[in-house]
């Protein structure tokens, strides 16, 4: 799981256009390549994480100085499967 996920990371960033993928993880043990432990999986990788450094460095101050703290991460979707990611905290 952990090697198609990098995978579509580094297409998702080089390609410049984020996405939402999932994965059916209960699949057949005969299938070796294929994780089997049961559920599904959504991963959302944003291609323009530079775009919201600003909100991550307020998430570490917030961590580091134990001051609660909220990131929001709003997602929309157009007609054509573009996937908007806005960020704030």
């Amino acid at each position: 799981m952990e090697g198609r996920v990098e995978k579509l990371a580094r297409e998702t960033i080089l390609s410049k256009k984020s996405g939402h993928f999932q994965f059916n993880l209960a699949n057949d043990i005969s299938r070796k390549e294929e994780a089997i432990c049961g559920g599904q999986i959504s991963i959302l990788i944003d291609a323009h994480m530079n775009n919201y450094l600003s909100v991550f460095e307020q998430l570490r101050r917030s961590i580091e100085t134990r001051v609660p703290g909220v990131l929001i991460t709003m997602v929309t979707t157009s007609q054509k499967k573009v996937f908007l990611i806005n960020r704030t905290g």
